[in-house]
């Protein structure tokens, strides 16, 4: 039986504008999609092929039932989301333009999710048939349950030597950098593939770079703090995003893989952004995908840096691009032209 890949995080509902150049607080028109970061990656993963499955909580009422209609139509299995008394993390997301950088907004204290403590039977049931486990920095940030949460399940994950895939994450509203560097400490011995960019290096390890003026200083910045990451743990591989940023529109995307191979470096991607939300967790999910496939090192970057890079050309958090479809446009057989 194929291996389920496996991931603990929470199903946020995000409130955007609908008029995509609009402040929160001149519109009374939002859309609204279901994602975060560990569930966008879940999504990905299935649509490329892959089984997974997602251990979260909602609330007992019609969103909750909404979200996991929505984790099913990815061909997420959601067997293990829980449905309890409570409120649904939220967040607001508003896009940026030209030199108006994008906002978040999280609203997600006390929600369901963060007051859950997960049972030792559940864990077991959650990861008795899996092969990986994804976890990430966000999620501990949220509760005192969340990190129990983590800590007990890389326990079992370690004794059923299930991989442990961990994406730094780290947001500063959510919490400070000694809370985020005292957790990730904790854990961070026990994880095989690690995901991460500079500024994650330069927050919470003091890594210092030069003055970064375009890409070229930035991916040898990066290249620099691969080094560092490096000596954090025992990884098999490590993958980091890059992103030049022009404007809130104009940016140049690429990213890093280290495997046991060497490392290897993506080309930059010119990307015209439509939505800034989701694009780490398509790269995650696409060098994973890479990996797992035992690609070699130039194709696992090349796809995940174009999977980084389209997924913030539609709108929505979650990659819904298949492999042929990345490849294709990473081959650059259409180059924007229309097909038909």
């Amino acid at each position: 039986m194929k291996k389920l890949i496996a991931s603990y995080g929470e199903i946020l509902l995000r409130i955007s504008p609908q008029n995509h150049y609009d402040l929160i607080e001149q519109t009374n028109l939002f859309r609204t999609f279901f994602g975060g970061s560990e569930v966008n990656v879940s999504c990905s993963l299935s649509l490329l092929g892959h089984s997974t499955k997602i251990i979260s909580v909602l609330p007992n009422n019609q969103l909750g039932i909404a979200a996991k209609k929505n984790m099913q139509q990815f061909g997420v299995n959601t067997n293990n989301i829980f449905f309890e008394n409570g409120r649904m993390g939220t967040y607001y997301f508003q896009h940026g333009v030209s030199n108006r950088g994008a906002e978040v907004i999280y609203d997600r204290k006390n929600s369901c999710f963060s007051n859950k403590l997960i049972t030792e039977d559940e864990w077991v049931d959650v990861l008795k048939d899996s092969s990986h486990l994804i976890l990430s920095g966000i999620t501990p940030a949220l509760s005192e349950f969340c990190m129990t949460n983590i800590l007990n399940s890389i326990e079992l994950a370690k004794k059923l030597k299930i991989k442990i895939v961990f994406d730094f994450n780290y947001r500063r509203t959510l919490w400070t950098k000694d809370q985020a560097s005292k957790f990730i400490n904790k854990i961070i011995q026990d994880v095989d593939i690690v995901f991460g960019n500079l500024g994650v290096m330069v927050d919470l390890y003091d890594f210092k770079t030069n003055s970064i003026k375009d890409y070229i200083q930035l991916e040898k910045a990066t290249l620099s703090a691969s080094k560092a990451m490096s000596d954090l743990g025992n990884f098999e591989q490590i993958g980091m995003t890059i992103r030049n940023q022009i404007n809130a529109n104009e940016n140049v995307l690429g990213g890093l893989i280290k495997t046991s191979d060497g490392v290897f470096l993506s080309k930059p991607i010119k990307t015209r952004i439509i939505d800034r939300i989701g694009g780490g967790d398509a790269f995650v999910a696409a060098a994973l995908h890479g990996i797992i496939n035992q690609w070699k090192g130039n194709e696992i970057i090349n796809f995940a840096a174009n999977a980084y890079s389209i997924t913030q050309t539609f709108l929505g958090d979650i990659n819904i691009m298949k492999e042929n479809e990345i490849i294709k446009i990473s081959s650059h057989e259409n180059q924007g032209h229309l097909t038909r």
